[in-house]
């Protein structure tokens, strides 16, 4: 198996066109693509933890009323723990 997939590696040239038959291309059957605006906003529950505290820090993320992420359930304990100190 592995040698099959080395020999598959080895660079091969390309077969020369035939000039003698012009080619030409077949209109597409599939639809025209409609052009549509980008997304970009981040979605907060896909943010990995250290951006999430960032954002949270720098007020560019809003809080939602969901469920909370584990990364917040550990900072909530982590901040009740130095409140108690």
């Amino acid at each position: 198996m592995i040698r099959q997939l080395r020999k598959d590696l080895v660079p091969k040239a390309q077969p020369m066109p035939y000039f003698d038959r012009p080619f030409i291309p077949k209109k597409s059957s599939k639809t025209i693509t409609i052009p549509k605006e980008p997304n970009f906003h981040l979605r907060p529950e896909r943010l990995s933890c250290y951006y999430r505290q960032r954002c949270m820090v720098t007020g560019k993320l809003k809080t939602w009323p969901r469920k909370q992420h584990e990364c917040q359930l550990h900072l909530a304990g982590a901040a009740e723990h130095h409140e108690h100190a």
